[in-house]
């Protein structure tokens, strides 16, 4: 429910810029035609929240793991100056690019691994490749 209130606070404002962006500057050879799409990419793009693949696509088609969802919905909230712990699920690597957002993610309480019946809580595995 945290989450939820966090996403809808974040959204608001996000949605009013939205309004008046200028979606010509894509910088992805695969933009998206539909101006929804556009403008959500344009702004997350801008916010250097995502910026696309090695390759000048962007691929707004295909689905993205739990390890990306979190980097982009960490990415919305304001920025942290306190060290975060980076090693808090026990199938990541604290070095890895995701590390951080999910670990950060964890701390606020928003997501807590996959429950095992009979396995300890700090075993839990956060399975970053999964789909969402």
């Amino acid at each position: 429910m945290k989450f939820l209130w966090i996403l809808i606070g974040l959204i608001i404002p996000a949605a009013t810029l939205a309004l008046s962006y200028d979606t010509q500057s894509l910088p992805y050879t695969d933009a998206p035609e539909d101006l929804s799409t556009q403008i959500a990419i344009s702004v997350l793009t801008d916010l250097e929240i995502v910026r696309g693949n090695p390759d000048g696509t962007f691929k707004s088609g295909v689905p993205i793991n739990r390890a990306e969802f979190m980097k982009i919905a960490m990415g919305l909230l304001p920025p942290v100056t306190d060290h975060i712990q980076t090693r808090c699920f026990p199938d990541i690597d604290e070095n890895i690019w995701f590390a951080e957002p999910v670990c950060r993610a964890k701390s606020l309480g928003i997501v807590s691994g996959n429950a095992v019946q009979g396995v300890p809580a700090e075993q839990w595995l956060f399975e970053p490749t999964r789909s969402v």
